[in-house]
């Protein structure tokens, strides 16, 4: 995937109770994330890799790759859709 995977700037975001909650400001919809779906969140947070999160994921929960990474391909797909993610280009400045 070309560029850095970001949080959206309109996205707030906080564990609540031991799950991660997310507020979309523009659409005013707020999103309850699994628990595997907070650790792809929070590893995005910190600026992790889409392949490095897959490799992390296969190892924590004994996963077969290719399993992982249809699964992680979709998380990010529908986060880009719903407008929680960007991708931020290789040579943009945050």
């Amino acid at each position: 995937m070309p560029g850095l995977l970001t949080i959206a700037k309109h996205i707030n975001w906080r564990d609540v109770e031991g799950e991660l909650v997310l507020y979309h400001e523009h659409t005013g919809v707020y999103h309850v994330l699994n628990p595997v779906a907070s650790f792809i969140w929070r590893n995005l947070a910190h600026g992790a890799a889409a392949d490095v999160i897959a490799s992390q994921l296969a190892e924590r929960y004994a996963a077969p790759p290719g399993t992982i990474a249809e699964e992680l391909d979709a998380f990010i797909a529908e986060a880009l859709d719903l407008e929680l993610i960007e991708i931020q280009a290789p040579d943009a400045k945050a």
